[in-house]
């Protein structure tokens, strides 16, 4: 870790960059750190850091590089860990929710197309193929922060179907 000074004047410049600043200080130091930190003002610092309760104490945001993505988050440590949890949950409930509507609408449009072919009704058959259609869509009625999916917002760009699956990401963080 270290410090960035300013050339001219011994002041603190508006970014400061510190990469694992405890990884050698003692328990004393450590405090002191924290303390300066959180006394700077008008300065932005940019922390890399294993230390969780140092991380806890000095951050208001955290910043994730994940994926080629970057995503960001209000709060510290602490917080981007349950924030992060709960989301997960919330995929999964999603994705449960949508799997379990899929199969029954498939499983109630094989019976109608069976007993439409059974009867000879191509009415029947030709809205059982509509509805079919309908299916690859499904899952679709909200986007991932809840709000109605609309297509030409939610969906931008060129893909090989109308819908997303849900994605449910693996845990990155060990659980101390």
């Amino acid at each position: 870790g270290g410090f960035i000074f300013g050339y001219d004047t011994g002041q603190i410049s508006d970014i400061l960059l510190m990469d694992e600043p405890t990884n050698h200080l003692d328990l004393p130091a450590i405090i002191w750190l924290q303390d300066y930190l959180s006394q700077i003002s008008d300065v932005t610092i940019v922390v890399v850091s294993h230390d969780r309760a140092f991380l806890n104490s000095v951050t208001e945001e955290i910043i994730v590089f994940k994926d080629q993505k970057l995503t960001y988050h209000t709060g510290n440590f602490d917080e981007y860990l349950e924030h992060t949890e709960e989301k997960q949950k919330y995929m999964e409930r999603m994705a449960a929710a949508i799997e379990r509507k899929r199969t029954a609408a498939e499983r109630s449009v094989q019976t109608a197309m069976t007993q439409a072919r059974r009867a000879g009704d191509d009415k029947k058959m030709a809205q059982m193929a509509s509805r079919q259609r309908k299916l690859e869509r499904m899952g679709m009625e909200v986007n991932e922060k809840g709000h109605r999916f609309k297509l030409n917002r939610d969906r931008v760009g060129f893909y090989n179907s109308t819908r997303d699956d849900v994605e449910l990401e693996q845990s990155d963080v060990a659980p101390n």
